[in-house]
């Protein structure tokens, strides 16, 4: 019995020391999450969070009806057989003797651990890039292997050119036209593996362009800004692509006693594109004074929303911990800085 009771005791000082460590983790970890928020405004504290606000329901291609979906589809992916891309000078030079620099294990070891944190949806293998980067022990020496024969052979799998296609809806567009919907395709994780290591380089063009033409009046700018969008998209065009004018806006910057003239336009593809009094760009609504009075009055509905949704998440009873309060704080400020 007496050795009973030491074990006993012995047990219940291992357990609540295990909860003391257990307690004592948990603070730790709070404070290095609040603590990354300075750090970087939209990292994991502000994803993880945003997350909670989301609306769950299925995907927007599921929603929508098959004709109207074909019709998006063609409209963000035009048909481009027959066209024939210009030819673009490489930067990158091969040596005489025809040798390729293969893969090395560092280089790879550096590509996989980029995978480590990433929780991106899965391509059309549906394998996401964590369970690569979890196997790397089984699968980092054949990895290697086949990105070393595609630099020799100069080859890129078609299986890595496929993709899934997501729509995203866009807000404040009508949902009955194409240009409310955002497309995001899912690549296969091993293709994109390839395209990151560090000796790769791979350059996207931004769906978005934007043009700027300056003036003494009006009218010259105008002229100057007519001009240059016919080049831009004479260009855009030489590489298969193609300019929707329906979603092109135009604005013009200018003092407190100057304006565009009433019905002020541009010509895109022949088409007219009214001014304007506001226009958004990279998150931001700008106006032609530079006030960013209309991008306020806007984000403020959404941020007291925010809170709002965040506010519920609290607990009822005793009220939020301060550490609680810092974090959703965080959130809202991060929003505000979207």
């Amino acid at each position: 019995m007496v050795l009973e009771e030491q074990l006993r005791e012995v047990y219940r000082q291992a357990k609540k020391a295990l909860q003391i460590a257990i307690r004592s983790s948990k603070e730790q970890a709070r404070e290095e999450l609040l603590e990354g928020l300075n750090r970087d405004p939209w990292g994991r504290p502000y994803r993880v969070a945003r997350g909670k606000l989301r609306n769950q329901g299925p995907p927007v291609t599921q929603t929508l009806q098959p004709e109207f979906l074909r019709r998006v589809v063609d409209e963000l992916f035009p048909d481009s057989r027959g066209h024939i891309p210009p030819t673009m000078s490489s930067s990158v030079t091969i040596e005489d003797n025809g040798y390729v620099p293969l893969v090395t294990e560092e280089e790879i070891d550096v590509a996989l651990e980029r995978l480590q944190s990433k929780k991106t949806a899965p391509g059309p293998d549906g394998i996401p890039g964590r369970v690569i980067f979890i196997t790397r022990e089984f699968l980092e020496g054949r990895l290697r292997e086949l990105f070393n024969q595609c630099l020799r052979t100069g080859q890129f799998p078609e299986s890595w050119k496929e993709g899934l296609l997501c729509l995203i809806r866009k807000e404040g567009r009508p949902l009955e036209t194409p240009a409310a919907y955002r497309p995001i395709v899912l690549l296969n994780e091993v293709g994109k593996l390839f395209e990151i290591l560090p000796r790769m380089r791979v350059f996207c063009y931004a769906d978005d362009t934007l043009v700027t033409a300056r003036g003494s009046n009006y009218g010259e700018a105008s002229l100057l800004a007519t001009v240059a969008t016919s080049l831009v998209v004479r260009r855009i065009q030489m590489l298969g692509l193609r300019v929707s004018a329906s979603k092109t806006e135009a604005l013009l910057f200018h003092g407190p006693r100057r304006g565009p003239p009433q019905g002020a336009y541009i010509r895109v593809q022949d088409e007219r594109v009214e001014l304007k009094a506001h226009m958004k760009y990279l998150g931001l609504i700008l106006d032609g004074r530079w006030t960013f009075h209309r991008h306020f009055e806007l984000l403020g509905p959404r941020l007291v929303g925010a809170a709002a949704t965040l506010g519920r998440l609290l607990p009822n009873v005793g009220g939020p911990a301060s550490a609680c309060r810092r974090l959703f704080m965080g959130i809202v400020r991060s929003m505000a800085l979207v």
